[in-house]
């Protein structure tokens, strides 16, 4: 039989994968209901590049229990864009991101020569990979957007070696590594830079990641003991968090004429 915790996370997940569809079909429905007048939102007659990359820095902020444990952090965020209609209204959206919530440095004491100077530096991060729909007003001088996603996140701690003049590490050790799951919901501006035959465009966007639970090390979450050995004060909780992004985009316009 299926424990009660079992039941509900079950749950929880069909309740995410039922919302995210639900969310999809909404937007298709309002992109066909739109296609007629596809043609009034292509400049002059001339098509959008139909592939679109992006890169932005990111500025996150921990929602619900997982504020307890994590603070803010920062980041960036890369992905592409494809637009699946000549207009540039109705595209699928990847992205890829990392942000960092906790660092910690401490020095490093070498026994055998007071010659080498070094710390050991321990980093908190969570990354994504994520997919999923967006719609565009694709014509003016802003351009709202929304997007929906599905994402896997993994929250990470590592310890390094840091050399304190160079700042290189040569020496990395795995703290704690755990993988979960998000449905995400954003959108935002684009706004055209460059000119009319730029396909630049600054983009000013959030997005809320409503994540699964997941185990990770807040920062400060590892105890050293006298005898050398550590002891890991993990945390498990709902992974809800907020981004918000500041970023460019820019066309790439295909040179099939």
């Amino acid at each position: 039989m299926m424990a009660p915790a079992e039941s509900w996370n079950l749950h929880f997940r069909m309740g995410d994968v039922m919302r995210t569809l639900s969310l999809f079909t909404s937007v298709l429905a309002l992109v066909l209901a739109l296609s007629p007048a596809e043609a009034q939102f292509s400049r002059r007659g001339v098509a959008e590049p139909r592939l679109v990359v992006f890169g932005d820095v990111v500025l996150s902020k921990p929602k619900g229990e997982f504020a307890d444990y994590v603070d803010q952090g920062y980041g960036f965020n890369a992905g592409a864009m494809f637009r699946l209609d000549r207009g540039g209204m109705l595209g699928l959206r990847a992205e890829i991101g990392v942000l960092q919530y906790g660092r910690e440095r401490m020095p490093v004491a070498f026994d055998f020569s007071g010659r080498l100077s070094a710390d050991v530096v321990t980093t908190n991060t969570i990354g994504w990979l994520s997919a999923g729909p967006q719609l565009t007003f694709p014509t003016g001088a802003v351009r709202p957007y929304a997007n929906v996603a599905w994402a896997v996140t993994n929250f990470r701690t590592t310890s390094s070696i840091e050399d304190r003049q160079t700042r290189e590490n040569f020496a990395t050790t795995e703290n704690a590594s755990d993988f979960s799951s998000a449905v995400v919901f954003g959108g935002g501006l684009y706004i055209p830079i460059g000119g009319r035959a730029s396909t630049a465009m600054l983009t000013v966007g959030g997005k809320y990641y409503y994540g699964g639970e997941a185990t990770y090390l807040p920062e400060g979450g590892i105890e050293d003991n006298p005898d050398g050995s550590i002891t890991l004060h993990p945390a498990r909780t709902k992974t809800d968090f907020v981004i918000w992004q500041l970023g460019v985009s820019v066309g790439i316009r295909s040179r099939r004429r």
